[in-house]
């Protein structure tokens, strides 16, 4: 990949970033700091580790490797020493970029350039590896951000969802994205890519949704729209977000996993009040990420669904058999065709150096039915089914229902039993539950069992860990 990737050199007089704690820098900034970090001394393609946080030092890093041809694994700040060594021997990065501290952690290393509160750290490797030429990132899926298993994003990828992305939101080179998500985390990525690409405005924080610190530069850059997964939406649900007064936005988006309908009426009713958009998507990190999206002006007749796909892409259902489902209104395995599907996954370096292994053809794992107008709806997992007693239980139905009288929870469960997880210690609760599983669920009594904890566990994205659930 050359240095025009996002062809930044013409936005160079625009402003690109607004870091809550440096202030304003324009993409000619960007490029004067990322070339203080070039690491292309060489034709040897390297790996470099580039632990995130939403500040500049990490988007000055980001473009400069991605422009200097690197493959970059990007990681949580809150990936722990133990998982950042894990990471390492697995992996064996040539540099390491982050907080200064980590110099503390990699010992056998040597400090190549400060920037800031920044460091970049060399390793020396025992041995070369090679690295496909196509291949630019590394993204973790898991809610354990030192789960060796990571997905790998082509420049392809990249390009053609974020592309995609510009089409479908109709970004524009004035939009200005406030960060609410992490930067390693696909979705969060995502919205920076697309609006790098168009040379629009980055709000850079770290800050929760729920600090005054938050929505103070929120109001004071003009922010025009942010995402949010469904966590993002149950908490600003919970700090009033309709009595905020935000003439300058424009749009929200919301992808990440299925919202609440609850939240899905309540946050239209606000959308449509204070006359900006709400717009639901679908994707995942195999995808780099998203896939599919519902418009602001379908929101309210198709609610339900996840739209219908991005350009370029295309949507089939299979059926248990491997074929395709032709009839509609008939569930079957979502899967998905498109330039943004990565090449595949790798578990440690020498896996770097693989191809294509997708051919552009990903099988999502989520169930789903299509209706008579060509709108998508997911109604599971492939692997959130199991069966009890003869009965095919979807483990998130059986959430969905409990949620709906009101009741934050997660399940898990074999073909044994279920156990359903709530943060709400209380008879009364507790007989409702059993109540409301009695009719709407097929489920006799030794088949299930409610546990009480004192907190869901979910990863810094929202998602819940069933893994840490027993």
């Amino acid at each position: 990949m050359d240095e025009k990737f996002f062809e930044i050199e013409k936005h160079r007089k625009r402003l690109a970033v607004i870091d809550s704690r440096v202030g304003n820098l324009y993409y000619s900034d960007l490029l004067e700091m990322s070339s203080k970090l070039n690491i292309n001394n060489s034709n040897e393609k390297k790996l470099v580790f580039l632990i995130c946080k939403n500040n500049f030092e990490t988007m000055a890093g980001y473009i400069s490797f991605l422009r200097s041809n690197a493959c970059i694994l990007l990681l949580s700040q809150n990936i722990s020493e133990n998982e950042l060594k894990v990471m390492t021997d697995l992996y064996q990065p040539n540099y390491i970029y982050g907080p200064s501290k980590i110099k503390n952690i990699i010992p056998n290393s040597k400090t190549k350039i400060l920037l800031e509160t920044y460091r970049l750290l060399e390793l020396k490797l025992n041995k070369k590896f090679i690295i496909n030429k196509n291949l630019a990132l590394l993204l973790t899926t898991s809610g354990s951000v030192g789960d060796p298993q990571v997905v790998r994003q082509s420049y392809e990828n990249i390009i053609s969802n974020s592309n995609a992305i510009c089409t479908s939101l109709k970004i524009k080179k004035n939009d200005k994205a406030i960060t609410t998500l992490p930067m390693n985390y696909t979705y969060g990525l995502s919205i920076i890519n697309s609006h790098l690409l168009k040379g629009a405005s980055l709000v850079l924080t770290d800050n929760s949704i729920i600090t005054r610190e938050f929505w103070d530069l929120f109001k004071k850059s003009n922010v025009t729209t942010f995402g949010g997964v469904p966590y993002t939406f149950e908490i600003l649900k919970k700090v009033k977000f309709e009595n905020m007064i935000l003439p300058s936005l424009k749009y929200i988006t919301q992808a990440g996993g299925k919202l609440d309908q609850n939240l899905i009426d309540h946050f239209y009713k606000i959308c449509k009040i204070n006359k900006f958009k709400f717009i639901i998507m679908y994707g995942q990190t195999e995808a780099s990420p998203r896939m599919s999206y519902l418009k602001w002006k379908e929101l309210k007749k198709y609610k339900k669904s996840i739209g219908k796909p991005i350009p370029g892409g295309k949507f089939y259902l299979i059926n248990e058999s491997g074929k395709k489902i032709i009839k509609n209104y008939t569930s079957g395995e979502l899967a998905y065709s498109g330039a943004n599907v990565c090449l595949g996954y790798a578990n440690n370096r020498s896996d770097l150096s693989k191809g294509d292994e997708n051919k552009k053809f990903l099988n999502t794992g989520d169930i789903a039915y299509r209706n008579n107008q060509g709108f998508y709806y997911i109604v599971g997992r492939k692997k959130r089914f199991i069966k009890l007693y003869g009965h095919r239980i979807n483990l998130d139905a059986v959430e969905k229902i409990i949620e709906n009288e009101g009741y934050s929870c997660a399940c898990t469960g074999n073909d044994k039993n279920i156990n359903i997880f709530l943060n709400n210690k209380n008879k009364t609760i507790m007989k409702k539950i059993k109540s409301t599983i009695n009719m709407k669920i097929p489920l006799i009594k030794k088949c299930y069992k409610i546990i009480f904890i004192n907190k869901i566990p979910r990863s810094e994205n929202g998602k819940i860990l069933y893994s840490q659930l027993k």
